[in-house]
This record gives structure tokens, sequence and C-alpha cells, in this order.
């Protein structure tokens, strides 16, 4: 992933089962300039859960891009 040259949204939700926050946090760390967005409460599907917060932080990422 250190390869990785493009702007990178990670949306990550609090309680997955699937991909664990710590995991999500090391791939942030393991993509340069990546940026993070933890869904506080929600499961893996956080898109289902919460769209609005989805849809709110990407909006605010697009919008930080220069």
């Amino acid at each position: 992933m250190p390869e990785v040259s493009v702007p990178t949204l990670i949306l990550a939700p609090a309680k997955s089962p699937i991909a664990p926050l710590e995991e999500q946090v090391k791939m942030r760390r393991t993509i340069p300039n990546a940026q993070i967005v933890t869904q506080e409460g929600a499961w893996h599907e956080i898109y289902f859960d919460d769209p609005e917060a989805c849809i709110s932080a990407l909006l605010k990422f697009l919008r930080s891009l220069p």
C-alpha cells in the first residue's frame, strides 16, 4: 500500500467484525497521506447504517483536495 499515490479516504466502521478498526488504522498508516473517518456505532456496512454520515465525510474529503 505504500505505492498508493492518489488521495485516499478510509471510511472505517468502529465495530466491524470483518475489518476491525485496528486494521483500518494500520491501512491508513501504510497509505501515504491517507485520511480516515471512523463511524462510531457502525457495524461493517456503514453506508447502509448511516449513509448521510458517509456522504458527508466523502464530500468533506473531496472538498479538501487541491
